[in-house]
């Protein structure tokens, strides 16, 4: 009986060991990312993936991808503010070649009626949208004439620093 008790107590020690990790996981930053973007309603990370670690001691170095995932379809025209719409369309139509101040006068009023309709966008849809741009700008995919559709996935990576903590890693 008593045998049975002590190998009892030593799996359960091993089970609660084996859950304790010194290292952090893909978790750890997991729920801030998810927390950032909880108000967009178009777009949610998603596939959360640990790539590679590496211990400093006093800190953790962790590289991570994820998708974000377009969860209902983002127009251009709603998404990218028009200056930036205009000046992709621009270039991609005259390459080399920045446009005159005169051409920039001539659309004024047209950026500006559009750029107020994308901040009320934004405002309304997805605060964070700016991240994501920021997130894709290396990615080569110009959406000033591709638009975001409904499932579909684009794969991102980053990398923290975490550092433990009392309540356990944090990002710095």
């Amino acid at each position: 009986m008593k045998k049975k008790r002590l190998l009892a107590c030593i799996c359960i020690a091993g089970l609660l060991l084996a859950g304790c990790s010194s290292k952090p996981g893909v978790g750890d930053v997991e729920d801030g990312i998810k927390k950032a973007w909880e108000t967009c309603k178009v777009i949610q990370p998603t596939n959360f993936k640990k790539i590679n670690g590496v211990d400093h001691g006093d800190s953790y170095q962790m590289a991570i991808s994820y998708d974000y995932e377009i969860v209902a379809d983002i127009a251009t025209e709603d998404a990218m503010y028009p200056a930036d719409d205009f000046l992709a369309k621009w270039v991609a139509q005259h390459p080399g070649v920045m446009p005159s101040d005169e051409q920039l006068r001539a659309n004024n009023a047209m950026l500006r009626a559009a750029g107020e309709r994308v901040t009320e966008y934004r405002a309304k849809n997805c605060p964070a949208i700016e991240q994501f741009f920021v997130a894709i700008s290396g990615l080569n995919r110009n959406l000033a004439t591709t638009p975001l559709r409904k499932g579909e996935k684009i794969e991102v990576s980053a990398e923290y620093t975490m550092v433990k903590s009392e309540k356990g890693w944090i990002a710095q």
